[in-house]
């Protein structure tokens, strides 16, 4: 299929986005605007102040989406959502490389934009184009409704969930959002992959539920229908979830009645094997018979061993026993060589004498 020109166009401009990228030590350029790299600060070298954005997305990362949309050429989004802004330095990003039609961004932080952050938007008149709500809850289904009925016209092109990163919450947002995506549309779910990266020290995440978890289910929506997710694409980073080209009719119908979209509803499973009575009694004596079995083989071990020691001391005591019995022996030896010699020279002495009284030659 030949590449058509807006497609090339948007290649370009994300090729060229990137490629206008400067990473530093602690910052990253993007023209005149500054990002400080929240994950690299340090506040005894820092010499803008608050002349930038805090931006906590490290260049892996922004590799890794450079990677991604080099395979999606054509996509350029038109209506934005995004949850998690920590201090707003993501919403610029994202409004720079794709120049939508609305960015809406939210956040349950207790805080306004940085002074930074509204020259940004007075500078290039983009008031009707970016827009953020601070102190909302990603969980809170009624406030995400009605904030995409009041500033967004028709469905949602890209929605990127970067908030709290916790199961229950990221799935809530999900449940509410992913069918106001267009077909086509881009569900984005970051760091879903913290439970498996060594040294991670939040105090925070290691008691919440694993976020893997929806990232499992979102394989298993797409496992058992294409026309609700077509695609699961996974970075060590981030998830894509491509919203169903055609929507079924589960989808027609959770468009109109939000409310009933549960992806457990939509993801077939195969039913657990049915196993007999009979044939589960013979199983449970197996695993008695081969508990017992263990048992016996453990108790002969232990003879064995026992065994073996006792032997072992025999040895050691027939060992020292020769060893006596090799002392003995030699001292015997000697002393009956010693003895022999003395009574041969008694005997000569005697002789001698005997030889002398009587006079012999």
């Amino acid at each position: 299929m030949p590449t058509t020109p807006s497609i090339q166009a948007n290649s370009s401009r994300y090729d060229d986005f990137f490629k206008r990228l400067v990473w530093q030590k602690d910052r990253m350029l993007l023209d005149d605007l500054v990002f400080r790299l929240q994950h690299f600060r340090d506040d005894s070298s820092w010499d803008l102040g608050d002349q930038c954005f805090v931006y906590f997305k490290v260049k892996g990362l922004v590799d890794s989406y450079a990677k991604f949309l080099k395979t999606r050429p054509g996509f350029a989004p038109r209506h934005i959502f995004e949850l998690g802004l920590w201090e707003g330095g993501s919403v610029p990003f994202w409004f720079e490389l794709f120049r939508p039609a609305k960015h809406i961004g939210v956040d349950i932080s207790d805080r306004e934009d940085s002074p930074y952050f509204r020259k940004y938007i007075e500078d290039r008149s983009l008031q009707q184009q970016i827009k953020t709500y601070w102190r909302t809850d990603q969980s809170d289904r009624n406030r995400l409704l009605e904030i995409v009925r009041d500033d967004f016209e028709g469905n949602l092109d890209l929605v990127i969930d970067d908030a709290s990163h916790y199961y229950s919450l990221t799935r809530a947002s999900f449940e509410t959002l992913f069918p106001l995506l267009r077909p086509g549309g881009l569900y984005i779910i970051e760091d879903w992959a913290w439970e498996h990266w060594p040294g991670h020290v939040d105090p925070a995440w290691p008691k919440a539920e694993r976020l893997g978890r929806l990232v499992h289910e979102l394989i298993g929506l797409a496992g058992s229908s294409k026309d609700i997710i077509s695609e699961v694409i996974v970075y060590q980073g981030f998830t894509v979830a491509v919203r169903g080209e055609k929507p079924s009719k589960e989808l027609a119908s959770f468009n109109k009645e939000l409310a009933s979209f549960n992806p457990d509803n939509f993801i077939y499973r195969q039913p657990d094997p049915v196993v007999e009575p009979a044939l589960d009694a013979h199983v449970v004596k197996l695993e008695q018979d081969r508990r017992e079995l263990l048992e016996y083989v453990r108790k002969v071990e232990e003879d064995r061993q026992e065994l073996l020691d006792y032997v072992r001391k025999v040895e050691q005591d027939r060992q020292l026993k020769l060893e006596e019995y090799t002392r003995v022996s030699r001292r015997l030896q000697a002393l009956e060589h010693t003895n022999t010699v003395r009574l041969s020279r008694r005997l000569a002495t005697l002789l001698h004498r005997a030889r002398g009284k009587l006079k012999l030659p």
